[in-house]
Protein backbone atom coordinates (compact mmCIF):
# COMPACT_ATOMS: atom_id res chain seq x y z
CA UNK A 1 0.00 0.00 0.00
CA UNK A 2 2.73 2.56 0.85
CA UNK A 3 4.38 1.80 -2.76
CA UNK A 4 0.76 2.38 -3.93
CA UNK A 5 0.99 5.66 -2.57
CA UNK A 6 4.20 6.51 -3.39
CA UNK A 7 4.25 5.45 -7.08
CA UNK A 8 0.28 7.42 -7.32
CA UNK A 9 1.69 10.81 -5.91
CA UNK A 10 5.06 10.53 -7.72
CA UNK A 11 7.12 11.08 -4.01
CA UNK A 12 10.19 9.24 -4.80
CA UNK A 13 13.40 12.23 -4.96
CA UNK A 14 10.68 15.06 -3.34
CA UNK A 15 10.98 16.62 -0.06
CA UNK A 16 8.97 14.68 2.29
CA UNK A 17 7.70 15.14 5.82
CA UNK A 18 6.03 12.11 7.73
CA UNK A 19 4.71 12.06 10.91
CA UNK A 20 3.69 8.79 11.66
CA UNK A 21 1.05 8.55 14.73
CA UNK A 22 1.15 5.87 17.34
CA UNK A 23 0.10 5.46 20.50
CA UNK A 24 1.38 2.92 23.68
CA UNK A 25 4.59 3.91 24.92
CA UNK A 26 5.36 6.82 27.30
CA UNK A 27 3.62 8.53 29.84
CA UNK A 28 -0.39 8.72 29.63
CA UNK A 29 -1.27 11.08 26.98
CA UNK A 30 2.18 12.83 26.88
CA UNK A 31 2.96 13.04 22.96
CA UNK A 32 6.54 12.41 22.14
CA UNK A 33 8.22 12.67 18.21
CA UNK A 34 10.13 9.59 17.34
CA UNK A 35 13.33 9.96 15.00
CA UNK A 36 14.98 6.35 13.73
CA UNK A 37 16.59 8.48 11.30
CA UNK A 38 20.66 8.08 12.21
CA UNK A 39 22.33 10.24 14.69
CA UNK A 40 23.40 13.56 13.33
CA UNK A 41 21.61 12.95 9.85
CA UNK A 42 20.70 15.52 7.96
CA UNK A 43 16.69 14.78 8.32
CA UNK A 44 17.38 14.79 12.12
CA UNK A 45 18.95 18.57 11.98
CA UNK A 46 15.87 19.44 10.06
CA UNK A 47 13.41 17.51 13.01
CA UNK A 48 15.80 19.16 15.43
CA UNK A 49 15.87 22.83 13.65
CA UNK A 50 11.70 22.38 13.43
CA UNK A 51 10.46 20.82 16.64
CA UNK A 52 13.43 21.26 19.12
CA UNK A 53 13.52 19.06 22.05
CA UNK A 54 10.15 17.60 21.07
CA UNK A 55 12.24 15.45 19.00
CA UNK A 56 13.98 12.18 20.68
CA UNK A 57 16.77 10.27 18.40
CA UNK A 58 16.18 6.72 19.08
CA UNK A 59 19.92 6.33 17.88
CA UNK A 60 20.71 8.38 21.04
CA UNK A 61 18.68 6.86 23.64
CA UNK A 62 16.46 9.57 23.57
CA UNK A 63 13.70 8.24 23.39
CA UNK A 64 10.87 5.80 24.65
CA UNK A 65 11.28 3.91 21.84
CA UNK A 66 14.81 1.95 21.32
CA UNK A 67 16.47 1.54 18.23
CA UNK A 68 14.96 -0.93 15.76
CA UNK A 69 15.74 -2.34 12.39
CA UNK A 70 13.63 -3.03 9.73
CA UNK A 71 10.78 -0.70 10.28
CA UNK A 72 8.54 1.04 7.90
CA UNK A 73 10.26 4.88 8.71
CA UNK A 74 13.57 2.75 6.87
CA UNK A 75 11.62 2.57 3.72
CA UNK A 76 10.73 6.16 4.08
CA UNK A 77 14.23 7.28 4.68
CA UNK A 78 15.59 5.53 1.42
CA UNK A 79 13.24 7.81 -0.56
CA UNK A 80 14.47 11.05 1.59
CA UNK A 81 17.13 12.44 -0.79
CA UNK A 82 16.19 16.45 -0.61
CA UNK A 83 17.08 18.37 2.17
CA UNK A 84 14.56 18.82 5.21
CA UNK A 85 12.76 16.01 4.60
CA UNK A 86 12.22 13.75 8.02
CA UNK A 87 10.22 10.55 9.03
CA UNK A 88 8.85 11.12 12.64
CA UNK A 89 6.50 9.05 14.82
CA UNK A 90 4.48 10.88 16.73
CA UNK A 91 3.92 8.66 19.92
CA UNK A 92 1.86 9.04 22.50
CA UNK A 93 1.85 7.46 25.93
CA UNK A 94 -1.30 5.19 26.90
CA UNK A 95 -1.54 2.71 30.62
CA UNK A 96 1.84 2.35 30.70
CA UNK A 97 4.44 -0.18 30.06
CA UNK A 98 3.16 -3.10 31.74
CA UNK A 99 0.03 -2.73 30.71
CA UNK A 100 1.17 -2.54 26.89
CA UNK A 101 2.90 -5.75 27.49
CA UNK A 102 0.41 -7.83 28.95
CA UNK A 103 -2.23 -6.56 26.88
CA UNK A 104 0.25 -8.02 23.58
CA UNK A 105 1.03 -11.19 25.35
CA UNK A 106 -2.27 -11.69 25.64
CA UNK A 107 -3.24 -11.11 21.99
CA UNK A 108 -0.35 -13.14 21.11
CA UNK A 109 -1.63 -16.01 23.09
CA UNK A 110 -5.32 -15.56 21.99
CA UNK A 111 -4.25 -16.10 18.15
CA UNK A 112 -1.98 -18.73 18.93
CA UNK A 113 -4.83 -20.44 20.62
CA UNK A 114 -7.16 -19.77 17.35
CA UNK A 115 -4.25 -20.93 14.92
CA UNK A 116 -3.91 -24.42 17.06
CA UNK A 117 -7.34 -24.60 17.30
CA UNK A 118 -8.07 -23.52 13.63
CA UNK A 119 -10.59 -20.88 14.75
CA UNK A 120 -11.57 -17.31 14.63
CA UNK A 121 -14.69 -16.08 14.97
CA UNK A 122 -15.33 -12.51 15.69
CA UNK A 123 -18.75 -13.36 17.63
CA UNK A 124 -16.69 -15.21 19.69
CA UNK A 125 -16.83 -13.69 23.41
CA UNK A 126 -12.99 -14.51 23.84
CA UNK A 127 -12.33 -12.75 20.81
CA UNK A 128 -14.45 -9.65 21.81
CA UNK A 129 -12.88 -9.82 25.25
CA UNK A 130 -9.38 -9.36 24.12
CA UNK A 131 -10.36 -6.84 21.24
CA UNK A 132 -11.78 -4.57 24.05
CA UNK A 133 -8.13 -4.82 25.90
CA UNK A 134 -6.97 -4.17 22.97
CA UNK A 135 -8.89 -0.82 22.24
CA UNK A 136 -9.25 0.08 25.91
CA UNK A 137 -4.85 0.20 26.01
CA UNK A 138 -4.31 1.46 22.69
CA UNK A 139 -7.18 3.97 22.39
CA UNK A 140 -8.62 5.31 26.11
CA UNK A 141 -11.84 5.97 26.72
CA UNK A 142 -10.70 9.08 28.12
CA UNK A 143 -11.85 12.55 27.21
CA UNK A 144 -9.07 14.35 29.19
CA UNK A 145 -6.31 11.38 26.95
CA UNK A 146 -8.03 11.73 23.88
CA UNK A 147 -8.47 15.98 24.00
CA UNK A 148 -4.02 15.65 24.69
CA UNK A 149 -3.66 13.62 21.89
CA UNK A 150 -5.68 16.30 19.61
CA UNK A 151 -3.74 19.42 20.90
CA UNK A 152 -0.68 18.10 21.09
CA UNK A 153 -1.04 16.68 17.64
CA UNK A 154 -2.21 20.02 16.93
CA UNK A 155 0.92 21.95 18.45
CA UNK A 156 3.14 19.12 15.87
CA UNK A 157 1.03 19.80 12.72
CA UNK A 158 0.83 24.11 13.23
CA UNK A 159 4.78 24.13 14.03
CA UNK A 160 5.13 21.85 10.75
CA UNK A 161 2.76 23.78 8.18
CA UNK A 162 4.04 27.22 9.69
CA UNK A 163 8.01 26.23 8.61
CA UNK A 164 6.60 26.37 5.20
CA UNK A 165 4.33 29.53 4.88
Amino acid sequence: IIDQIIDAYDLQGKRLNVIDTHCGLGPSAYGQLISDHPAGSESNVWAKQLFSDWVAVTANGESFSVPKAGLLDYHWHRLMTQEKSFFVTLEFGTLGSESLFSVLLDEHLYWKDCINVGTNDEKDPAYQLQRQAMLNHFCPDSQQWQQAVLFQTWQVLARLISAYE
